[in-house]
């Protein structure tokens, strides 16, 4: 069975995650998709057997990478949905949320290592991941809609206010 997954919903909707790598890796199929969540990269991971697309549940799952520093960061993944609570139509896949310190220092591609063990075996794969701030949730749209609704109240006051002056002075003089 082929995953073609255009949104990570792990956790919640995630929109905006890319497809790392897709495809076999020595005896598995592993599809790994990413979104930076700021402070952290999402990424997950989905682990087939190769000969017969059946889910691995027993992975153990490490993802690195290393700093301008020279210290290498990793990061275990986490099997979800929890193998004693998963129902069993449910498909387990695996969570890395990957600390970073600020997005800006990692824009670009950066090289993750991946490496995988199971009952089929080890396998490492290098994932270039491409890391970038996440659109705000104030676009032009936001700022659009803001400044008509600005315009649009300063207006009305303006109105409102002429208005009720004339109003005053034609009571005034019938006075």
């Amino acid at each position: 069975m082929l995953l073609t997954v255009n949104h990570v919903y792990a956790n919640g909707r995630h929109p905006g995650a890319k497809e790392v790598f897709a495809g076999p890796l020595d005896l598995y199929h592993v599809s790994v998709f990413s979104v930076v969540l700021e402070p952290v990269l999402h990424i997950n991971i989905y682990v087939d057997q190769l000969e017969n697309r059946e889910p691995v549940y027993d992975a153990i799952i490490d993802i690195s990478m290393s700093t301008d520093e020279g210290d290498v960061i990793t990061v275990r993944a986490t099997a979800y949905p929890e193998p004693n609570s998963r129902l069993p139509e449910q498909l387990p896949y695996y969570i890395v949320n990957f600390p970073l310190k600020d997005v800006g220092e990692y824009e670009g591609k950066t090289l993750f290592h991946m490496n995988m063990d199971s009952q089929l075996g080890k396998t490492g794969l290098q994932l270039p991941i491409d890391i970038k701030k996440p659109e705000g949730v104030i676009g032009m749209e936001m700022i659009g809609f803001a400044v008509i609704f600005l315009g649009g109240s300063v207006w009305l006051l303006f109105t409102r206010i002429k208005r009720s002056r004339k109003i005053i002075k034609e009571v005034m003089y019938e006075i």
